[in-house]
């Protein structure tokens, strides 16, 4: 124990190691990020045509709050409930999107693959 054998050196030197470890793992992470972020946006902007606008703008949304609701996305794009609607459901479609409610009305999407970095991270450690 430090405080017993004041092995300082040790200690500061186990502890710089965890910090550089969990460092590397952040950076790891944000590169997956802006990757994923880089491919969907390309993606959207080619397959979406005129709605890529609001598609790009739920997108980035996505990478704050990974769950949307068709309220949301109406607030977000102000979209029409019946396009929002339709937007949402073409970013399910293209696997962007996943309902995960399973009803036919106040659905709540989750973007997966945004989520699934974090949990790849879990898996490792």
């Amino acid at each position: 124990m430090v405080r017993d054998d004041g092995d300082w050196e040790g200690w500061v030197s186990f502890f710089l190691d965890g910090v550089a470890e969990v460092a590397t793992e952040a950076a790891a992470t944000v590169r997956r990020i802006l990757e994923l972020r880089d491919r969907t946006r390309e993606r959207l902007g080619r397959d979406f045509g005129r709605r890529s606008g609001s598609a790009l703008k739920m997108l980035d949304s996505l990478f704050t709050s990974p769950l949307i609701s068709v309220r949301d996305a109406i607030d977000l794009t102000r979209l029409t409930q019946p396009a929002a609607n339709r937007l949402v459901n073409d970013l399910a479609q293209a696997g962007v999107l996943r309902e995960i409610t399973g009803r036919k009305r106040d659905r709540l999407f989750r973007f997966d693959s945004y989520l699934e970095l974090f949990a790849e991270r879990e898996d490792l450690g």
